[in-house]
């Protein structure tokens, strides 16, 4: 028997691409998690991670937290209502 006859001691693929549908479907849920967030949520160790979303997602920029992409309504209105307020005090006081 020769070496190349040897089977693979590894860990089946399989494995590996259950894995990696376990994350996929975490990002498309939420993409702000962060890595332990996924590992905590798939029950994927937290180091693997990192080589599944950059290997096989190919996710190259991947951050710790993400910000969040959009400006709630709410703090629109507040922000734009702060915003009438000091055009206001400006024209009703000069030194303001």
């Amino acid at each position: 028997m020769s070496v190349v006859d040897l089977a693979c001691s590894g860990r089946a693929l399989s494995q590996k691409d259950e894995s990696i549908q376990k994350i996929h479907q975490k990002i498309n849920e939420n993409d702000r998690f962060t890595i332990y967030e996924i590992s905590d949520q798939t029950i994927v160790n937290w180091r693997s991670c990192p080589q599944i979303l950059t290997d096989g997602l190919q996710m190259r920029h991947v951050a710790a937290m993400f910000v969040p992409r959009l400006v709630h309504t709410g703090s629109k209105t507040h922000s734009s209502e702060f915003e009438a307020g000091l055009k206001k005090s400006d024209k009703k006081n000069p030194n303001f």
